[in-house]
């Protein structure tokens, strides 16, 4: 929980908030849609796309057959126990 609460502490909101909702949808499509981003009220495609590509690049999140899913289902069960899911 602790080491939750310290990745959590050094991600951008935007980083966040789509690890969030990406969550919460789990398996994730079309995060850069607006309907997606609408849902979720997130910032922008291209925000999303900037905070995809980091969560990605340190495997927070997972990418396949055009589905994101949260890769770490300890941190997934985590975050819906905190409430942190909009």
């Amino acid at each position: 929980s602790h080491s939750m609460k310290q990745l959590l502490g050094i991600m951008s909101q935007s980083q966040k908030e789509l690890l969030y909702s990406i969550c919460a949808e789990s398996p994730a499509t079309g995060i850069t849609s607006a309907a997606f981003i609408k849902r979720h009220g997130l910032k922008s495609s291209s925000s999303v796309q900037a905070a995809a590509k980091v969560l990605l690049s340190t495997n927070m999140i997972t990418l396949s057959m055009n589905q994101y899913t949260v890769s770490d289902s300890l941190m997934k069960i985590w975050l819906i126990r905190e409430g942190l899911l909009q």
